[in-house]
């Protein structure tokens, strides 16, 4: 992976930098994880436009910036990365970077619901469906 990497693939630029992000497999890294993540997303992966903006929303190894963390997700969830649709959700649901959106909020976790099929079952959708009937929409 790290010679695919190396040579340009913003696949493996992305799943390396996600391994030093979360410390899979190797020691986690967070300034590693930014050398990574950075050309990958510059070049469209969407797995690590959504990783950089969790490093901006928590601060890892990067100042805390919702403003730029939501603006990545949003980046993210256009080119399809699931997990940004949850976190946009969760942002607007609780006002993290933008006044809490109650509508926003929904918004999201229905376009997560409705690419369910393409995740296993999971916290996140869980989250979702739940958030989606508390608010009247049917899940």
């Amino acid at each position: 992976m790290q010679m695919d990497a190396e040579g340009g693939s913003p696949a493996a630029q992305a799943a390396l930098g996600i391994a030093y992000l979360h410390g899979l497999e190797v020691e986690r890294d967070y300034a590693a994880a930014l050398r990574w993540l950075a050309p990958a997303a510059e070049r469209g992966a969407a797995r690590a436009v959504f990783n950089l903006g969790l490093m901006h929303e928590k601060g890892l190894g990067v100042p805390v910036d919702l403003g730029q963390a939501l603006q990545l997700y949003h980046r993210s969830a256009k080119d399809g990365e699931w997990f940004a649709l949850i976190q946009l959700a969760r942002m607007y649901r609780d006002g993290r970077g933008t006044p809490v959106d109650v509508q926003l909020a929904l918004k999201w976790y229905e376009a997560a619901a409705l690419e369910s099929g393409r995740v296993a079952p999971c916290p996140e959708l869980d989250e979702a469906i739940e958030y989606m009937r508390s608010h009247g929409s049917p899940a």
